[in-house]
């Protein structure tokens, strides 16, 4: 399954709430200007292929830093 982008806060609440308590949704929070988060991002595409049972999720802290801030992400 790919990488899902978020598109708004609303839509990672959906994401998250629509995983329930039994489904893994792992959450990528990255920025263009980031550099181990541009060489991680391969890793993280082809994880999301391999392991389609899980719900890989990337966050754009400068695009949505609501989002970054209600999830606790301080730093980059």
């Amino acid at each position: 399954m790919p990488v899902k982008g978020i598109t708004s806060q609303a839509d990672y609440q959906n994401i998250l709430s629509g995983a329930g308590a039994t489904k893994l949704v792992v959450v990528d929070f990255t920025a263009a200007w980031c550099g181990p988060c541009q060489t991680i991002k391969p890793i993280f595409e082809k994880l999301s292929n391999q392991y389609r049972h899980v719900t890989f999720v990337k966050v754009d802290v400068d695009e949505f830093q609501e989002v970054a801030a209600v999830a606790g992400v301080t730093a980059m």
